[in-house]
């Protein structure tokens, strides 16, 4: 998915050399006036800082989200913009369902897709987006939350 975003903004990055052929045959007058093309050079470089701006936050947001696993708890660190962020914990103890989704052909192909958690807790949902082999990882995460219940009523049975 973020290959298909990258893409996106490519095309959109070599859009300004078309409009600048269109200018120069529908208005050769104005690539002729020095202000004129003033004028052009800073439209195209806001347009370009744009651009550099939005692969920055894109690149941002998929590198700053993290998902952890332990034999305890589940942490949820999602990015959300340049400056904004936020951080959800929720123990094995309170996972009630997991389940894994793969939808459309490219992720089916190369093995992506979302793992939904469903817990007792405060945040009811984590949603783990693009990640690879989803059903082994929702397997393993409910291994984890079964083995974390069954040590932890040993130790409830031995207190």
């Amino acid at each position: 998915m973020l290959f298909v975003k990258f893409l996106f903004l490519l095309i959109l990055a070599l859009m300004p050399i078309a409009v600048y052929a269109l200018v120069q045959t529908m208005f050769p007058s104005m690539m002729m006036n020095e202000v004129g093309k003033a004028f052009l050079t800073v439209l195209a470089s806001l347009y370009y800082l744009f651009i550099w701006i939005s692969v920055y936050t894109l690149f941002v947001d998929y590198y700053l989200d993290i998902w952890i696993v332990t034999t305890h708890r589940i942490v949820d660190r999602e990015q959300k913009g340049l400056f904004n962020h936020v951080i959800s914990e929720q123990s094995l103890e309170q996972v009630q369902d997991v389940s894994s989704t793969v939808k459309g052909v490219f992720p089916t192909l190369l093995d992506y897709g979302q793992v939904l958690i469903q817990s007792a807790g405060a945040t009811n949902l984590f949603n783990f987006k693009q990640i690879p082999e989803p059903e082994v990882v929702s397997r393993r995460i409910n291994k984890l939350a079964e083995e974390f219940r069954l040590s932890h009523r040993e130790h409830i049975g031995q207190d």
